[in-house]
């Protein structure tokens, strides 16, 4: 669908495109969209589980921005757990808090 759609815009005159998925997490991490930087937005509010139940999305990421951090003391989020889970899915990425 991005290759079909991609000639509708000036590149050219371009610094940035960004591709948002808004579907499940599962599918679009498999693909390469063409992309230069493959970037997950990830909401603490979707619990400090996901980088092991999805590990694919969180693989392929080269960097995590970790979104809603402000909503912690909120709730009942391990973020050291987190951590552990998302260095075990890709050791080392860059992260943004």
């Amino acid at each position: 669908m991005i290759r079909s759609g991609i000639s509708a815009f000036p590149l050219s005159e371009m610094d940035v495109l960004i591709i948002e998925d808004v579907g499940n997490r599962m599918c679009p991490a498999e693909f390469e969209v063409g992309e230069d930087v493959r970037v997950t937005v990830y909401s603490v509010t979707e619990g400090e589980e996901r980088p092991f139940k999805y590990p694919i999305t969180f693989r392929s990421a080269d960097l995590v921005l970790v979104n809603k951090v402000d909503l912690l003391e909120h709730l009942d989020f391990d973020l050291d757990q987190f951590l552990g889970y998302l260095d075990a899915a890709k050791p080392g990425v860059e992260r943004v808090m």
